[in-house]
């Protein structure tokens, strides 16, 4: 009970501060520890610049980016069909805050001299959203200025289920046919017909996507 009130103190705390809202609750042992939400993140950078055993990494806030220590930059690579764009693999960041970082230049085996982009403060993404699953943020080496996009999450779409028609429906409706059309006017008819939901006259199917369920209409002839 005292556990669960600290937790919603420290959610109350969260909800009106900067932090983001959306946090996961992860219980390791008897202590609760809050987890943000993660989200997957592509960085790719147009250089030309770099020389013969040079290659391109990223640095930054956080884990991922290597808290802006040089020697834990993230690694990006080119080949001869998509350079001069180099690209990073995908790495987790949290969502819900900014991520700040830059690129540089330097040997492939992360010493020497280093070349930083030229223009003053870092890269910024602001504000990293929690509704999607992966991030691209596109960049051109020297030009502050980044173009970012997302691939939503997807939800998966359950399968209709398979609908045929039952046979003791069928009996039934043929054998009120037949009790309704000796009872009524001789000189008409009544036929069973069936009439496939999906093309109904009366707007959608009630039956969704399932083409193969029918429902059974009484037409009566010449009338």
């Amino acid at each position: 009970a005292v556990l669960a009130q600290v937790f919603a103190a420290l959610l109350l705390i969260f909800s009106r501060s900067a932090f983001p809202l959306r946090w996961f609750r992860r219980h390791t042992g008897s202590a609760i520890v809050l987890v943000p939400a993660m989200v997957q993140v592509k960085f790719t950078v147009e250089c030309d610049r770099t020389q013969l055993g040079e290659r391109v990494y990223v640095v930054g806030s956080g884990t991922a980016l290597g808290d802006w220590n040089l020697a834990c930059a993230l690694k990006m690579s080119t080949c001869a069909d998509t350079f001069p764009v180099w690209s990073s693999a995908e790495v987790e960041i949290p969502t819900g805050q900014d991520i700040e970082y830059k690129f540089f230049m330097q040997n492939e085996k992360g010493s020497g001299e280093v070349t930083w982009e030229k223009f003053d403060g870092s890269r910024v993404l602001e504000d990293v959203p929690t509704d999607v699953s992966t991030i691209f943020a596109q960049s051109v080496w020297d030009v502050k200025a980044t173009t970012v996009s997302a691939s939503p999450c997807s939800t998966p779409e359950l399968p209709s289920p398979a609908c045929e028609p039952r046979q003791d429906v069928e009996d039934a409706a043929s054998t009120a046919a037949s009790t309704t059309a000796s009872a009524g006017d001789p000189g008409s008819k009544l036929s069973l017909k069936k009439r496939n939901n999906s093309t109904s006259r009366f707007g959608s199917s009630s039956t969704g996507r399932c083409g193969s369920c029918f429902s059974w209409l009484w037409v009566r002839d010449g009338r």
